[in-house]
């Protein structure tokens, strides 16, 4: 829903004030590759945004827009609940495509939601996530071969971090993503903590499971063919080794100091 992400690339004039209970925004900018385009006065070469956002006790809501000449009508609204240690937040985020005419279609118009939730203990010695998020522009035009037509992509992901195994911070954590199409996913088990001051230890063992080119296991569709459309020794064993279930162990040493 960052619909101005293109700002950092570029230069924007941006203005905000006070509006019922919480704030308009407005953001008017322009990217070098847009001027170079279609030069300095052309309208195309601007792009314009404005947000709402609106607080009242525990609810945020916000919705946005932004139009640029050459591209789709965008528009994005985000709403945020707390209930004490539980957040609970969801975004929407549309494309409005036009025909030629100007006018939308009944396929013009695209999707994508994420919804999540986030708790923790009030000693912070637990935590949970999850989240759940669709791509409406990943559905299929046609029914695929066991008789489904998606109507997107579904993605739901859960995680959490458990209590301090020892000193030194050693905390538990589990991570598992699903993809609901395919039913494939991964599931991630490790634990993170300090070996020395400073000095921070975190190892993972992620299990992926799905058959091979599903969306976690895509790497098993990536092949190298000759032009003579023949395998050598190595990428046949590659292909071979792709089809088959992964077990993998990863270890990251990281230190952070303050001076």
């Amino acid at each position: 829903g960052n619909l101005v992400s293109r700002v950092s690339s570029g230069a924007a004039l941006r203005a905000s004030g006070a509006l019922g209970l919480g704030s308009l925004t407005g953001v008017l900018y322009s990217t070098p590759s847009w001027i170079s385009d279609y030069g300095q006065g052309d309208p195309r070469s601007f792009a314009a945004a404005a947000q709402l956002e609106q607080t009242a006790g525990i609810f945020t809501l916000e919705l946005a827009g932004h139009y640029q000449r050459n591209e789709d009508l965008v528009g994005a609204a985000t709403f945020t609940l707390g209930f004490g240690r539980l957040t609970i937040a969801g975004e929407e985020r549309y494309q409005f495509d036009t025909d030629a005419a100007g006018v939308f279609g009944p396929e013009g118009i695209v999707a994508e939601s994420v919804g999540n939730f986030f708790w923790e203990s009030s000693n912070r010695r637990w935590t949970f996530w999850g989240e759940y998020s669709h791509n409406d522009s990943r559905r299929d035009d046609e029914v695929g071969d066991d008789g489904v037509r998606r109507d997107g992509e579904h993605l739901v992901g859960l995680a959490m971090k458990a209590p301090s195994l020892r000193a030194g911070g050693w905390r538990p954590q589990l991570t598992w993503r699903h993809a609901v199409g395919d039913l494939s996913g991964q599931v991630i088990a490790g634990t993170s903590g300090t070996i020395a001051p400073d000095l921070t230890l975190s190892f993972g063992m992620p299990v992926f499971y799905g058959k091979p080119g599903s969306y976690y296991r895509g790497i098993a569709e990536t092949r190298v063919i000759d032009d003579d459309d023949t395998l050598t020794g190595q990428e046949a064993d590659l292909l071979e080794i792709s089809g088959q279930d992964v077990l993998s162990v990863t270890f990251g040493l990281s230190i952070s100091f303050s001076f």
